[in-house]
């Protein structure tokens, strides 16, 4: 189910809030899900991680493309027959966030200093 329309089924399941009160919502509970795998993938960062994604736009973004990406890689797992070439490049694109999400922390935690 695409982003818009887990968005639009949120909002006529609240009564009351609106379509655009149901994207905010629907973006946090992705960056919040995002937060969680990246927290299980660096069990070193756990702590910063869960104090940084209060207050860093950066941080929640990254957490945000993170459940994205890993939810298609999980999805392309699943497919039959499996495409070696889409899995590898969402392989890749996790990685990548992961060590975005690293250097973050570490110059984050060098200028607290």
């Amino acid at each position: 189910m695409s982003h818009f329309h887990e968005c639009r089924q949120a909002a006529l399941w609240l009564p009351g809030i609106g379509f655009r009160h149901a994207v905010k919502a629907m973006e946090n509970a992705s960056a919040q899900r995002g937060l969680w795998k990246l927290m299980l993938r660096l069990p070193a960062l756990r702590g910063q991680l869960q104090i940084l994604s209060v207050r860093n736009t950066d941080l929640r973004s990254l957490c945000d493309a993170f459940d994205d990406a890993s939810a298609t890689l999980s999805r392309l797992y699943k497919e039959v027959p499996m495409n070696p070439k889409m899995i590898a490049e969402y392989e890749t694109v996790c990685s990548e966030i992961e060590s975005e999400v690293v250097e973050l922390c570490l110059s984050l935690d060098h200028k607290q200093f």
